[in-house]
C-alpha cells in the first residue's frame, strides 16, 4: 500500500506536481463525483480518483509529442487534467473510429473467442467506459490476445492499443482464403 502511495506520488511529481497541486484537482473530481452533496468519499474511491486525475495528467504530456504544449509548469495541475481529459475523449472516438472498421465485414474464421471480445466486449466498453471519474480502467479483460502480449497500458490507451493490434490482423488476414485462414486455426 505504502509502495502505492509512493508511486502514485512520483507519478504526479514526474511532470513537475506536487502533491499539493495536484490533490485541489482530486478535490475537485470528487465534488463533480458526489454531485457536491458530500465532500467525503471511501478510501476506494478516493483512491479512483486520485489515478483518474494522475491518468489525465500523464495523457496531456504523452500526447505532446510534437512539443505543442509549453514545457513543464506552463501549464498548472488543473489545465492539463483538462487538456488530459479533452485528449482522453479523442482517443475513445479514434479507438471507436477503429472498431466500426473492425466490424465492417466482420469474419471470426470459426474463432469463438474472437467473436465474442469483438462483437460483446469491445461494444461493452464503449458503453461502459467512464472517461470521468476511472478512464485508467479499461473494463475488459481483453481474452483474445492481440500481438502485443502483456502490455503496460491501460483505459483508453489500452482499448486504443488493442483495436489497432485487431485491424492489422484483420487486414493480414484478409490476404488469404477464408478456408485456408480456418484449417490453420483447426
Amino acid at each position: 500500500m505504502a509502495e502505492d502511495r509512493e508511486s502514485r506520488e512520483n507519478e504526479g511529481s514526474m511532470y513537475g506536481y506536487g502533491l499539493e497541486e495536484i490533490l485541489p484537482v482530486v478535490i475537485y473530481l470528487t465534488n463533480k463525483y458526489t454531485s457536491g452533496e458530500s465532500s467525503s468519499v471511501p478510501y476506494e474511491k478516493a483512491e479512483m480518483l486520485m489515478e483518474a486525475v494522475l491518468y489525465c495528467i500523464r495523457e496531456c504530456f504523452t500526447w505532446n509529442t510534437t512539443g505543442v504544449l509549453p514545457a513543464v509548469n506552463s501549464l498548472s495541475a488543473r489545465q492539463a487534467y483538462d487538456k488530459g481529459y479533452e485528449y482522453v475523449t479523442e482517443k475513445v472516438k479514434m479507438a471507436r473510429g477503429l472498431y466500426d472498421g473492425l466490424i465492417t465485414d466482420f469474419e471470426d474464421y470459426g474463432c469463438l473467442n474472437y467473436r465474442k471480445t469483438v462483437l460483446e466486449g469491445l461494444p461493452a466498453f464503449f458503453l461502459k467506459y467512464d472517461i470521468r471519474f476511472c478512464p485508467q480502467d479499461h473494463i475488459l479483460t481483453l481474452d483474445y490476445p492481440d500481438m502485443v502480449r502483456g502490455e503496460a497500458q491501460c483505459g483508453a490507451d489500452r482499448i486504443y492499443s488493442y483495436l489497432s493490434h485487431l485491424c492489422m490482423e484483420k487486414r493480414f488476414l484478409e490476404q488469404f482464403d477464408r478456408q485456408a485462414v480456418c484449417r490453420v486455426l483447426a
